[in-house]
């Protein structure tokens, strides 16, 4: 889910790093003066330059002991490593400001990634970069404020198994202004990462794939001619620059998008979308995985498509040698149609709503009356409304209320107590615990008083 990390601030005790038994650093001296001092900590790079303190590199390697990132990496374990920087590091997670980072997810395939590599065409009038970086097969395409990357996972850390990493990487934070992940602390908030899960999505769906195997046979004259132009890139990139120009060329541009898209869509394999898929089921299955290791394994059925295969992935155990780590079969089965969206109140698979649904809906329970026998959804109805609204739409709301109550009912909680307080700063007597802070999604420092 979340990988690289950058913090420029980090908010610690610059004497506690250095006499941190577990830390060697090395010191880079001028003219005389130290200049900066930098260690490496599980994979995690830390300089100390004059009185500031930076941090920078995988937290997901961190958790792994700085020793790879290809298994998978959950909301649960990010919030265990959030933790372990803590106490390992003396810093304030709620006071260390994020600078950049990385978020995404690993997809296992049948066929090599390299392949469907060549498909990419673009993304928004900009193409995607060919470059065979550090051994592995790589495409990246650059924007102002992010960069999409796309490459042999598998190939990288010479894996049995096809693995294609699918991440974005902001390297200008005003990008997610308005989801409000800004500090180290908001990893811990888990409608963040629902926010960047549904970013992760668009932005995919939002590229435009080629098919290499596509007979052009079948398309008519006007099809051929698109079909042609658009696997180039710079076909596009023409459009995309004649409609900042002028806004007469915006419909010429939007019509060529969608008019290429209908022939992938009609004549295509369908595997850009069904790895599409694939990537929103896996983000939302490790931000719902209830465990920190070990020994979770789903085998579900895959759809007919010849190119993607069950297969089954386990998790990494850290204490093994990594020579043997990589012929592992791995233990994750992704079926990119038939993988569950699940309420993140109840658990219950709501794949057939709306794609960007988040909890049971009031005709879900209407038109299924088993589950009036899930407790939670039972719990939850008022039968004695005096109103003309079902139970199952008092239940679904109560679903809702379920999840937000919590966390206005503590603010509510923590605004009386701030409105009491008079002769204190309220951060100085008001404590917050670790589910507190969950339950807020953000630090005490953060509200506004």
């Amino acid at each position: 889910m979340i990988d690289f990390i950058k913090c420029l601030n980090v908010n610690a005790s610059i004497e506690k790093l250095k006499n941190n038994p577990n830390l060697k650093w090395e010191v880079t001296v001028i003219d005389d003066e130290i200049f900066y001092e930098k260690t490496f900590h599980k994979s995690l790079k830390i300089i100390i330059k004059k009185n500031n303190i930076q941090l920078d590199g995988s937290i997901h390697k961190f958790h792994n002991q700085g020793i790879h990132n290809y298994n998978d990496f959950n909301f649960i374990q990010i919030q265990n490593t959030i933790k372990e920087l803590k106490k390992n590091l003396s810093l304030n997670p709620y006071k260390t400001r994020l600078n950049n980072v990385e978020f995404g997810v690993n997809v296992i395939t049948s066929f090599k990634p390299k392949v469907f590599l060549e498909r990419l065409i673009m993304h928004k009038g900009k193409g995607f970069n060919k470059d065979k970086k550090k051994n592995i097969y790589y495409r990246q395409c650059e924007h102002e404020q992010y960069i999409i990357k796309i490459y042999d996972k598998g190939l990288q850390f010479k894996l049995s198994q096809n693995i294609m990493r699918f991440e974005i990487k902001v390297t200008t934070m005003q990008f997610l202004k308005g989801i409000g992940l800004n500090y180290l602390s908001d990893l811990n908030n888990k409608e963040i990462f629902l926010k960047l899960g549904e970013i992760l999505n668009q932005i995919w769906n939002e590229i435009l794939f080629s098919d290499l195997e596509l007979d052009i046979n079948k398309l008519n004259s006007k099809e051929n001619i698109l079909f042609v132009n658009g696997k180039n890139p710079m076909y596009w990139e023409s459009l995309y620059e004649s409609a900042k120009k002028s806004g007469s060329q915006k419909g010429k541009r939007d019509r060529a998008l969608n008019d290429f898209k209908k022939i992938i869509e009609k004549y295509g394999d369908g595997i850009p979308k069904e790895i599409g898929i694939s990537i929103k089921n896996k983000w939302n299955e490790l931000l719902n995985t209830n465990y920190e290791s070990g020994s979770i394994k789903k085998q579900i059925k895959l759809s007919k498509t010849k190119n993607l295969i069950p297969c089954e992935i386990s998790d990494i155990h850290i204490n093994q040698n990594i020579t043997n780590r990589a012929d592992l079969d791995f233990i994750y089965s992704i079926n990119p149609l038939n993988s569950t969206n699940v309420c993140i109140v109840t658990g219950i698979d709501i794949s057939h709503q709306k794609e960007n649904s988040k909890f049971v809906s009031a005709k879900t329970i209407l038109n299924n009356p088993e589950l009036e026998k899930n407790s939670i959804i039972r719990s939850g109805k008022k039968r004695l409304r005096k109103c003309k609204e079902s139970n199952s739409y008092y239940a679904a709301h109560n679903l809702r209320n379920k999840d937000s109550n919590p966390r206005n009912n503590l603010k509510r909680r923590l605004y009386k107590s701030i409105s009491q307080t008079t002769l204190f700063d309220p951060k100085e007597i008001i404590k917050l615990n670790e589910e507190q802070k969950r339950i807020l999604g953000v630090s005490l420092n953060e509200i506004k008083f």
